[in-house]
């Protein structure tokens, strides 16, 4: 893999997304090959403060605290509490475990139970935060199970098909905090957090108030849309949300704990974790349409994406919340990892990550991603073209995240527009397949470059071309 790591690259790249995504700040962290190569903040952790995000900032990490729970459950099989092979309605005696008995704990860590999501949590947490557009009964743990227990149907036989479930995640908090006797905040800081001196790291929103070094993120959510400015937004640590993705932690803490996964459960000389928890946790339970590359699987809180010519084996798990971001990879190959977090939840976790992950391979980023590839075409793309005698003109534009072009014709009112919805045929020639909403749409817009600036000069469509205003 090679001894270098060019930061100046990934910190270039990291500024340039951050701008892109008006992402208000961010930490990033890299390990590799057991050393820690890369911590670093970016923008402000409080933007009216003008406070620094540092790699030391508490961050809300959301679903990654997924793989948290799932360690939880494991620790206690280990100690011959339970095993996940059990049925669930032996520790939640209620609909619709009750009524399908063949769920196991298994099912409820791999997402594979069959069971749709009720959105119990998350309208805890719109509660909490006062937004109260979709108010349900929802205050303790019985009206929690009764509101999932209130499912129309499992859709699918467990174990079939992956289908993301946070409510689910919560029950498994509820059995951990049955069998160990403590709440699943506590089993959590004494069982993993402390012995990965993660001392900081917390489930409370005591423990942000009181943080020690008073280090923590202001949350910034999106306003009227996915395009729409960030405005600063109260914290929420909803009780019922903890298990599903209530961890805050800071880059350098973080890695302290993929320090330990990627070597088998070891931290520091000592044997935190059996290494056959850590294999359990990362083996592969069902094909899941998160990740990336051929055929990702689900394991127990974790991703897995398979080896490929170009990359080692990958374990990761993202998370977001309206004022964080995250994303946590793995490689145990190379005993390296990458974390990346931010104070709103702009999308662009998942691109520094994987921008990360070039450098650490000495690759370019600019040259191998398609998302960085994508952000360039669309942004030279974008712009007004006329016909040549300006009796129509196409507008492309990034309208909700979609890439669409309008054409206005010339003295006809704006209900005979055609608009075209562009998605990507060929990403290095800018050709793009078309859905539009004419009687008969054609098939395909492309674009062309000016062969001496470089820059878009002209788009065709159809037998029409369009010439850059």
């Amino acid at each position: 893999m090679g001894e270098t790591f060019d930061s100046g690259c990934l910190s270039r790249i990291i500024r340039a997304e951050l701008r892109k995504t008006q992402t208000i700040g961010a930490a990033v962290g890299v390990l590799k090959n057991n050393e820690r190569v890369y911590s670093k903040g970016f923008g402000c952790r409080n933007l009216a403060q003008q406070q620094a995000m540092t790699p030391d900032t508490l961050v809300g990490y959301a679903s990654v605290t997924k793989s948290f729970t799932a360690l939880a459950i494991l620790l206690l099989e280990e100690k011959v509490e339970l095993s996940i092979a059990d049925s669930v309605s032996s520790y939640l005696p209620a609909a619709p475990f009750l009524d399908h008995p063949e769920i196991t704990l298994k099912h409820l860590l791999s997402h594979s139970s069959g069971i749709p999501n009720m959105e119990a949590c998350e309208i805890h947490q719109s509660c909490a935060s006062n937004e109260t557009f979709d108010v349900s009964p929802v205050v303790d743990r019985e009206e929690l199970l009764a509101h999932i227990g209130d499912v129309k149907a499992v859709v699918f036989p467990p174990g079939e098909r992956f289908m993301y479930n946070n409510d689910l995640y919560v029950c498994l908090g509820f059995i951990i905090e049955d069998i160990s006797g403590v709440s699943f905040s506590e089993f959590i800081e004494e069982n993993i957090l402390k012995p990965l001196l993660m001392c900081r790291s917390t489930m409370s929103s005591e423990g942000l108030m009181n943080d020690s070094e008073s280090n923590v993120i202001t949350g910034y959510k999106r306003q009227d849309g996915p395009d729409g400015h960030l405005a600063e937004c109260e914290l929420v640590l909803s009780r019922f949300l903890l298990p599903a993705g209530g961890l805050y932690t800071s880059a350098n803490e973080i890695l302290n704990y993929a320090e330990c996964l990627v070597n088998g459960g070891e931290f520091r000389g000592k044997q935190v974790f059996s290494p056959e928890i850590i294999d359990r946790l990362f083996t592969p339970s069902i094909a899941t349409y998160y990740g990336t590359g051929k055929n990702p699987q689900y394991c127990l809180g974790w991703i897995y994406e398979p080896k490929t010519d170009d990359c080692p084996a990958l374990i990761r798990h993202g998370g977001g919340m309206d004022t964080s971001g995250s994303e946590l990879i793995l490689i145990p190959e190379l005993r390296s990892a990458i974390t990346v977090a931010t104070n709103g939840y702009t999308g662009v976790t998942f691109v520094i990550a994987d921008v990360a992950l070039e450098v650490l391979q000495n690759r370019s980023p600019e040259d191998n991603l398609w998302s960085l590839k994508v952000a360039d075409a669309l942004k030279a793309v974008t712009g007004t073209y006329s016909l040549p005698h300006e009796n129509a003109t196409m507008k492309v534009e990034t309208v909700e995240r979609v890439l669409k072009g309008t054409i206005s014709f010339r003295g006809r009112d704006s209900s005979q527009d055609i608009v075209l919805t562009l998605s990507f045929k060929d990403l290095d020639d800018l050709v793009f397949s078309v859905y539009s909403n004419a009687e008969h749409p054609k098939g395909f817009v492309e674009f062309f470059r000016d062969d001496v600036s470089g820059k878009i000069s002209h788009v065709l469509w159809d037998r029409v071309v369009f010439w850059r205003n």
